[in-house]
């Protein structure tokens, strides 16, 4: 009579939990205007210890995943552990990848801290539409597109035409590689 699915019983916890971090989010405004680590609570959170449960088994996990709320929804601004400072101020790759794809001649694109002297600042990997050849012009109008809906510290200092981005075999861009070969 009172059994419920488990895939019930993960919906019903899953948005209790969501509940929860909202009402947090709501006491503390400041948290709303700012990217925001998921933390997953409650049996829906896989316990990543080999060792026996402890106090910490009912801790909630930091995914390391970083969102925005805004207008009460949540927005992906990407993985804690690839984002770096530039000129003192944080950089979300994700942000600067979200422009320039929306450059009509950019396919796809993938955004690394570069060196420029000792310097670390915003390097960008751009894949362009087939139809479309790179130029001294185009990196001008690319950052120009930058500049335009960017703040300084955010926008590319060097940008570097590639034919592919390289990705895991589950498509995922290894920016590992990308930070290897700097953006001339």
């Amino acid at each position: 009579g009172n059994t419920m699915s488990r895939e019930d019983f993960f919906r019903k916890e899953l948005t209790t939990e969501l509940r929860r971090v909202e009402a947090m989010m709501r006491k503390d405004e400041s948290v709303r205007r700012r990217s925001t680590t998921m933390l997953i609570y409650g049996p829906t959170r896989t316990p990543g210890s080999w060792s026996p449960p402890d106090e910490t088994a009912n801790a909630p996990l930091a995914t390391g995943d970083l969102f925005v709320e805004r207008d009460g929804f949540y927005y992906y601004r990407g993985r804690s552990d690839d984002m770096f400072k530039s000129a003192g101020c944080w950089v979300s790759p994700t942000a600067v990848e979200e422009v320039l794809r929306g450059h009509p001649v950019v396919a796809e694109c993938a955004v690394v801290a570069t060196l420029v002297g000792a310097l670390s600042v915003p390097g960008a990997f751009v894949v362009l539409d087939r139809e479309v050849s790179e130029s001294p012009e185009l990196i001008g109008e690319l950052r120009r597109h930058c500049r335009e809906r960017l703040p300084d510290h955010m926008c590319p200092a060097r940008i570097r035409f590639v034919t592919e981005l390289p990705r895991t075999s589950t498509g995922k861009v290894q920016r590992f590689k990308l930070r290897e070969r700097s953006p001339a």
